[in-house]
């Protein structure tokens, strides 16, 4: 009898561990400020060798402005974003204050970019960013972000179509999400001291 409760003992502490990591890893990370604009595919490898679902990483900030500077600002950044990928799909909704932006990627080896290093020949991302106003001197701005990749043992040639579903989910490590708030909170920043000269 001691034996079967121990065992139980044991089976409970594990699996409160392992809630207490799945919850460590599921949360939602907090802003931080990203200089320069991140390349390549910007995942989480450890998070992504154990997911097999598509998650959606969302990280935000607030701004003391309110939505229609903000708004804008968004605009202008997403903008510039969209030329840094090149030609990503692009949608503003200027109703509801959000904008989407999709993009697939293919690794260019020309460029000395090492795939082996995130495991991945190609990639998706779709990117959510959602402005709301908190009261008239406060926006929030939410940026989420969803992506898939080709590991690099499967073979698509020069075209990702032939690797149809076999996109894997990945975990975005949120950099690309920081550096697009970064870039709102420098936007703003600056039209405020043009604003005063």
């Amino acid at each position: 009898m001691w034996q079967n409760k121990s065992w139980t003992d044991t089976g409970l502490l594990i699996c409160a561990c392992l809630l207490g990591l799945s919850g460590a890893c599921s949360s939602q990370p907090e802003f931080e400020r990203v200089e320069e604009y991140p390349e390549g595919m910007q995942i989480d490898t450890a998070k992504s060798a154990f997911s097999n679902k598509l998650q959606t990483t969302t990280v935000s900030d607030r701004y003391p402005a309110g939505f229609d500077a903000v708004w804008a600002a968004t605009k202008r950044v997403a903008h510039h974003f969209e030329k840094l990928h090149g030609k990503p799909v692009i949608r503003i909704d200027e109703k509801n204050g959000s904008i989407e932006l999709r993009d697939t990627h293919k690794v260019d080896r020309s460029k000395g970019y090492n795939p082996d290093a995130e495991r991945i020949e190609g990639w998706k991302d779709e990117f959510l960013i959602k402005v709301v106003a908190l009261d008239s001197n406060r926006t929030k701005v939410t940026v989420s972000r969803k992506v898939v990749g080709i590991p690099s043992f499967r073979l698509c040639g020069d075209d990702l179509v032939q690797c149809g579903s076999l996109y894997e989910p990945e975990v975005s490590n949120a950099k690309i999400e920081d550096w697009i708030l970064t870039k709102i909170e420098d936007d703003l920043a600056s039209t405020a001291s043009g604003s005063t000269k």
